[in-house]
């Protein structure tokens, strides 16, 4: 069957907008992941804290950064 963490990550896959899901994923990497998932997990919550910035206080490079991290 499927581990909790592949439950979680299902649930970002069906929910690609919502942060909650990826929150509750970095949570889970954080507890039982190793030093990569850690890591994983600072991401996750760095890429939810600039996608929060206001667009009026986004760089050009901010803006690119986010359409070639999207494709």
């Amino acid at each position: 069957g499927m581990s909790d963490g592949d439950a979680l990550f299902a649930v970002i896959l069906a929910r690609p907008d919502e942060d909650v899901p990826r929150l509750a994923y970095a949570d889970w990497l954080d507890e039982f992941g190793a030093a990569a998932d850690r890591a994983r997990a600072e991401l996750i919550r760095v890429q939810i804290e600039i996608a929060a910035v206001p667009d009026a206080l986004r760089t050009s490079a901010d803006v690119r950064f986010l359409e070639l991290r999207t494709r």
